[in-house]
């Protein structure tokens, strides 16, 4: 006699949907280069469509900036988890400290030039260029805190997650040269720097001078969001920047008459003034590497969401 064994049924099929690949490193460079080249084309086209009103055309950029990077997955504080109240606390701290900063050097350069001749200053009463400049700065700082500064750090944090050595450790991973598949989160604040400067190198009116300050807000400014895992304080400085030595000191409540060189935001910014704030600036984004911020999630080294 005999016995026969029942066969085991087979195993049910999986209803769960089926896991997409991780993206590599170098997909996810290129995914940020795209957005950052879509973004200026899409910028460049509002500068040309909207040539007649200077103040929308920069309006117009920023929201369009500012609903793009929100699509890619950037936001502005990911370590808030959306409480409004954490929100609130955090880029009234992040805005005052980066638009200190940015007072900081700007003094830093205005003392010592009326002190040695180089610039002369007049004080009157505010005028309706002040109201203009502030929304302009503001915009200005929205737009480019998120296109030069924000997009590098977010993607690069993203690329050094998808590298097959990145390993969870202790280590808090915003350190600014812990590496993962050979890409440091500096490599990413030297890319903001670079990119600060090519926009103004690219002008008819550019100088050695007045590109190296631009690119040496925009490398303090990543520093900033790189530092804080939050845009805020990059919107502080770069706002800031442009207020104050703008619309503030550029006849809006201060008139500065330049007897060598000159310091603005832009084309304007030229001589010892300029590379002197250059220096500040450089040395701003140095020092952020070295003073910590308040301690970033071990799963997001970019400290934006993903």
């Amino acid at each position: 006699m005999t016995t026969s064994s029942a066969k085991p049924p087979p195993p049910a099929p999986d209803a769960s949907p089926a896991k997409s690949a991780p993206r590599g490193p170098l997909v996810e460079l290129g995914t940020g280069a795209a957005w950052i080249i879509g973004l200026g084309a899409v910028c460049q086209m509002a500068s040309v469509v909207l040539h007649s009103n200077p103040l929308a055309v920069i309006m117009v950029q920023a929201v369009a900036v500012d609903l793009a990077v929100g699509r890619a997955g950037l936001k502005w504080d990911p370590d808030a988890n959306d409480n409004t109240a954490t929100e609130r606390r955090n880029a009234m701290r992040g805005i005052g400290i980066g638009a200190g900063v940015a007072l900081a050097v700007l003094a830093a350069v205005l003392v010592p030039s009326a002190a040695l001749g180089w610039a002369t200053f007049t004080a009157h009463g505010p005028t309706t260029s002040l109201a203009l400049g502030g929304m302009r700065a503001i915009a200005i700082g929205v737009r480019d805190a998120q296109l030069l500064a924000g997009l590098p750090i977010y993607f690069v944090g993203r690329a050094m997650r998808a590298s097959p050595r990145w390993r969870a450790s202790d280590e808090a991973p915003r350190t600014p040269f812990a590496r993962a598949g050979g890409v440091p989160m500096a490599a990413a604040v030297v890319f903001a720097t670079l990119l600060g400067g090519a926009a103004i190198a690219l002008m008819p009116a550019a100088t050695p001078a007045n590109v190296a300050l631009a690119a040496s807000v925009t490398g303090a400014t990543a520093a900033l969001w790189n530092r804080d895992g939050a845009g805020w304080g990059a919107v502080g400085l770069l706002g800031g920047w442009t207020f104050l030595a703008g619309a503030l000191f550029r006849g809006g409540l201060v008139d500065v008459v330049w007897r060598r060189g000159a310091l603005a935001p832009g084309v304007v910014a030229d001589g010892a003034p300029a590379w002197i704030a250059s220096a500040l600036f450089l040395a701003v984004a140095v020092l952020t590497f070295v003073v910590r911020a308040r301690p970033a999630p071990a799963s997001d080294p970019a400290g934006a969401a993903g």
